[in-house]
């Protein structure tokens, strides 16, 4: 059973959130993971929908996906780099 609080956020924070969910939405493939991430989006567009409608916060949100997209490659880029590095080591 999950639990869930409502805790105040800035608008910033909550459109990071939502950009991160969309972003894992793509990426996982395990069916119940995804219903749980796609209930947790309705219920954060539920509360936050009036505030995301303004052309500034979705100029905001564009913004902030791609920031988040970027940062998604360069966790992996450090993460492969690790490897190989690891690697050299035992040439």
């Amino acid at each position: 059973m999950t639990k869930t609080v409502c805790v105040p956020v800035s608008i910033g924070e909550l459109l990071d959130k939502l950009t991160i969910l969309n972003i894992k939405r793509v990426m996982i493939n395990d069916v119940d993971k995804i219903s749980i991430l796609k209930k947790e989006l309705v219920e954060l567009m539920d509360m936050g929908g009036p505030f995301l409608i303004d052309p500034e916060m979705e100029k905001l949100y564009d913004l902030l996906m791609i920031v988040n997209r970027m940062f998604d490659f360069v966790e992996y880029s450090y993460v492969v780099l690790k490897v190989f590095v690891w690697y050299v080591k035992f040439l």
